[in-house]
């Protein structure tokens, strides 16, 4: 839980945020005109009008009109977000009590009390960690200072010159090779960490691949290496979105894949003696990893940035894995195209806005199938734009279900080399490992 301040500071925060969202409401040109100010994690209540103030953006940007109350409410709605900030009457209530020209005044003030809470916050952890004695003193307070600066600057972002870019990312490189690791977010498979780095903040990845191939099942492998807690090394924090299992069939394939025990037989519960005991013990050891998983079949872009968004002001965010794009919830009036390409651009966006990594899986196209061969570029579902708009594309290839032999087909790295890596599938953890470090075609 976050340092609490007065209540009058809450109580004039939530009466300036809600002027805030009534003026961009009378006057949709000010949403632009804000931006540059403020973003929804300046909201005290992040969860909730701070989620909703982003998805205004977010309809603003999409040509929508953000005035027409019936259109927000419903949007606000689909996106789970309507109870939290008082249901349909606080539209109407919001607009009352605001004026539309005094917009960027409101933006001001919320920036200033969301500095003031961010300064709070770092002064006392910073007491609070040196109280404990858990970490010397000069790392307290090189925490402390990187959260004051942070707090003293934008929150949506700001013009840099080139030598500050230069700067942060030479200082960046010297924290990386202190650690003795790299820039990316390892991936914790060795292999695809030398050829790629890993996960890098800010870009998005599709893993694609036909169905019943085991997309899903390397995410799963990729979430729980990543997550897993790591000697000497700060654990990093991972949020799986999954669309097409329930948190129940989520939680049998975590358990297959620590014990090897058939998910059908765990769906039965069919299980032979000591086999219950072998489930707990997998649990014991599941619950240490930094792993949180949000399941909707109905789950929006708008309802993902706002879990996402909501983690990283709860002590922080590494990896966002979305399971899969074809099933996020969009605008049913477009068409099949223009909902994936419109949804490919917008979760490149979001992973700039968060400034993590976003690894999303995809389907490819009946082609691919009728091909026979390894799946390339041209396979992925329903719109180019998927290429276009993903840093990294990655292909899943099994001859056939029954196949152990597989291969991750690295189509596109913006930043690097493409090639393909051997993996292997074990069908009795339905898990992913790299049993031979060698890969083949690798160029670039």
């Amino acid at each position: 839980m976050k340092p609490e301040l007065p209540a009058e500071h809450y109580a004039e925060a939530e009466q300036l945020e809600r002027a805030l969202f009534g003026a961009c409401i009378l006057s949709p040109s000010a949403i632009d005109q804000v931006a540059e100010l403020v973003g929804p994690l300046c909201f005290h209540d992040t969860e909730g009008l701070g989620a909703a103030f982003g998805l205004l953006q977010d309809l603003h940007a999409a040509g929508k009109p953000v005035s027409d109350p019936t259109l927000l409410v419903r949007e606000l709605r689909t996106a789970g977000l309507l109870e939290l900030i008082g249901g349909a009457g606080f539209i109407a209530k919001a607009a009352n009590q605001a004026l539309a020209h005094n917009a960027l005044w409101y933006a001001a003030q919320v920036r200033e009390l969301w500095q003031q809470r961010e300064l709070y916050e770092a002064y006392t952890r910073g007491a609070l960690e040196l109280a404990r004695g858990k970490d010397r003193a000069a790392e307290v307070a090189s925490r402390t200072e990187a959260a004051i600066q942070a707090a003293q600057h934008d929150a949506v972002g700001e013009l840099q010159t080139l030598d500050d870019m230069l700067g942060d990312a030479l200082a960046d490189l010297a924290k990386a090779r202190e650690r003795g690791q790299s820039l990316g977010l390892p991936t914790g498979l060795e292999i695809l960490d030398r050829e790629t780095g890993g996960f890098f903040a800010g870009e998005l990845t599709i893993l694609a691949a036909r169905p019943s191939i085991g997309k899903t099942a390397l995410a799963i492998e990729l979430a729980a290496r990543v997550a897993e807690p790591k000697e000497g090394k700060p654990a990093k924090r991972v949020l799986m979105v999954s669309l097409e299992m329930s948190a129940e069939q989520l939680a049998h394939r975590f358990l297959n894949r620590e014990t090897e025990i058939p998910v059908r037989r765990i769906q039965a519960a069919d299980l032979q003696r000591g086999e219950q005991a072998e489930l707990e013990q997998a649990r014991s050891k599941l619950k240490e990893l930094e792993l949180k998983a949000y399941v909707s079949p109905r789950a929006t872009l708008a309802s993902i940035r706002a879990r996402a968004r909501l983690l990283e002001t709860q002590g922080g965010l590494d990896l966002l894995i979305i399971d899969y794009l074809g099933l996020v919830q969009t605008d049913g009036r477009l068409s099949l195209y223009e909902r994936t390409t419109a949804l490919s651009r917008e979760l490149k966006q979001l992973a700039i806005e968060l400034n993590r990594p976003i690894l999303c899986l995809s389907q490819l196209n009946r082609e691919s199938a009728k091909s026979g061969g390894p799946p390339t570029l041209e396979h992925l579902r329903d719109s180019g734009a998927i290429e276009q708009d993903a840093d990294n594309v990655w292909l899943l290839h099994r001859e056939n279900r029954t196949a152990t032999d597989s291969k991750l087909i690295v189509a596109k790295q913006r930043q690097g080399a493409v090639g393909t890596i051997e993996l292997e599938f074990d069908p009795k953890r339905m898990a992913f490992d790299v049993p031979k470090i060698r890969y083949t075609e690798w160029t670039g």
